[in-house]
């Protein structure tokens, strides 16, 4: 899932973040740590121990899950080896691939086929990759519609007078620029994410393609993870250092129209009137979302931390707006905002919560965020700014040019 962050001038107003980056190898590790934090090996190096797969295709080779046909021994139709560990829902998967002819991927959220031929066999979402130029990065329905989700898309799949329809809603990228960052027999890094019904695949760090699967006479809660060796001509592909982490699955077990909840915590009244108004702005945004997102249930908590954690059960989206710095409300609760990150909830920090001590707390708003406001490092001039064009954004829909004296947030700590 992507994470977004929204710098705000008080009181209300859009911010302008100049971006400067140096060198800070020791925050790098760090970063490094966090973004492998819950993942958890589901391949040993040397055996194939949980794992089933076809014995005359599948082996270990060079510390690789290792497919191969020959024209000697071609497979009649894919073939898959499965991952013995369950049905899987919520969660985040990292592995490398290398592959030298043909075309394989990633099975997740599958079903096993019925086929006297190969009981090996499954359906569903797949991380599709190849040795041409085509479709390395599209997500592709193996025996599940078709081509869901093309290399460079944002897809909206829904279901309409009962035949399925894809929307294509904007753009990852040009599909030919991603494809070049795709490496020709050579070792390559795929992530996948898939929370709710949204999927995210990336190849070598750069997002291939984004899909929302809202057909829900179709779309799949939960199911296996394979990888496919592909019928056609000779062809090897190899698979190594496989981390899978799961995410808990309150989403995908969410009851269709239920909706989706936002919690404002506000933090305590701390400067003087008209000056962070930290719950009159929470209250003024929930109030203003609820408006016009009728599916959306807003809940605002005052004077910081909420007292009853039980506020943000099932909350996929937790937006702070408070006093930073030493004091700010979310220090001593790193893990507990930690876990809702690990399990996709969205989370925003508004204008001096986005400041927090280098370190720590500052390693975890790179991992959730992307960055924060550094003491020392950042700077926040105050100038009257005239915004005469707005680019076109989703988060710039409706908003019409304006002109305001207020604090800026410039040279900010950003991930590398």
């Amino acid at each position: 899932m992507h994470r977004f962050f929204l710098l705000l001038a008080f009181p209300l107003a859009p911010a302008l973040s100049g971006v400067s980056y140096a060198d800070h190898h020791e925050a790098d590790h760090h970063e490094a740590d966090l973004d492998e934090k819950g993942f958890t090996p589901i391949f040993d190096g040397k055996s194939l121990d949980g794992w089933d797969g076809n014995p005359k295709f599948w082996s270990v080779e060079d510390g690789a899950i290792t497919g191969l046909t020959t024209q000697e021994n071609p497979t009649d139709g894919n073939t898959f080896i499965i991952w013995k560990g369950g049905d899987i829902a919520n969660f985040e998967l990292k592995l490398e691939y290398r592959i030298i002819g043909g075309n394989s991927g990633i099975q997740y959220r599958s079903f096993a086929l019925d086929s006297a031929a190969d009981r090996w066999r499954v359906g569903g979402y797949q991380a599709d990759f190849e040795a041409g130029d085509r479709y390395s990065g599209i997500c592709y329905g193996e025996a599940f519609r078709g081509i869901l989700a093309d290399r460079g898309e944002k897809v909206m799949l829904s279901r309409k007078e009962g035949q399925y329809h894809k929307q294509v809603t904007g753009s990852v990228g040009d599909s030919d620029a991603i494809g070049k960052k795709v490496k020709k027999e050579d070792w390559n890094t795929y992530h996948i994410t898939a929370h709710d019904y949204h999927f995210v695949q990336r190849i070598n760090g750069t997002t291939t393609c984004e899909l929302t699967d809202n057909d829900a006479e179709a779309h799949r809660a939960k199911g296996l993870l394979a990888l496919q060796l592909h019928t056609g001509p000779p062809m090897k592909v190899q698979f190594r250092n496989i981390r899978l982490k799961k995410n808990k699955d309150k989403g995908a077990t969410r009851k269709l129209g239920e909706k989706k909840k936002v919690v404002f915590i506000a933090g305590r009244q701390s400067h003087g009137y008209g000056a962070h108004e930290h719950y009159a702005g929470c209250a003024l945004l929930a109030r203003s979302l609820q408006k016009a997102m009728p599916a959306l249930t807003t809940t605002v908590v005052r004077d910081g931390w909420p007292l009853d954690e039980i506020v943000l059960n099932r909350a996929d989206c937790v937006v702070m707006y408070s006093d930073g710095g030493k004091g700010h409300p979310v220090i001593p609760h790193l893990a507990k905002m930690d876990s809702l990150a690990d399990e996709g909830v969205g989370l925003v920090f508004l204008h001096y919560a986005a400041e927090v001590p280098a370190g720590e707390p500052g390693q975890h708003l790179l991992k959730w965020i992307g960055g924060y406001f550094e003491a020392n490092w950042s700077v926040n001039p105050h100038w009257t700014a005239h915004f005469s064009a707005l680019p076109d954004h989703p988060i710039t829909a409706g908003v019409e040019p304006f002109s305001l004296r207020d604090e800026w947030y410039y040279h900010m700590r950003f991930r590398k």
